[in-house]
């Protein structure tokens, strides 16, 4: 349908029609020439503040991704009520294609990187407490 530099393109033109959308960042995979059509896709997207997020714009959104990348399913995370670890796998580990304005983008990400690193801890802890509890060694 469009070549891998088209997607892109065409996946920026699409959520620069958005208005309340703010951020936008796809997995790295995405934005290389080598991202396989039919495969399953995801983008988060943060939302200016105070916008009401609907499942009807959340599924628009999701079915314009899979149109554009001829996806066979397309997930769209919203980042403004993310887990902090979800939020730092798209930040940290993908691009964004879209950022209206970047102080807030870096602002934003500053916050994520604080808050995963401030939690990234528990999660080993409540994994290994209640064996540990037991008397037993969990496997990781």
């Amino acid at each position: 349908m469009f070549t891998p530099e088209g997607r892109l393109k065409k996946l920026i033109n699409f959520l620069r029609f958005q208005r309340d959308i703010v951020l936008a960042y796809v997995p790295c995979a995405l934005a290389d020439e080598d991202a396989d059509p039919g495969q399953k896709i995801e983008m988060a997207i943060l939302f200016s503040p105070g916008h009401i997020i609907t499942h009807d714009e959340k599924m628009k959104l999701a079915d314009g991704l899979a149109w554009i990348f001829d996806a066979s399913h397309a997930e769209v995370c919203v980042l403004n009520c993310a887990s902090p670890e979800r939020a730092y796998h798209f930040i940290f580990k993908g691009v964004a294609v879209l950022a209206r304005n970047e102080e807030q983008r870096i602002d934003f990400e500053s916050e994520i990187l604080g808050s995963y690193l401030d939690t990234s801890c528990l999660g080993d802890c409540h994994v290994k407490l209640p064996f540990t509890a037991m008397g037993e060694e969990p496997v990781i």
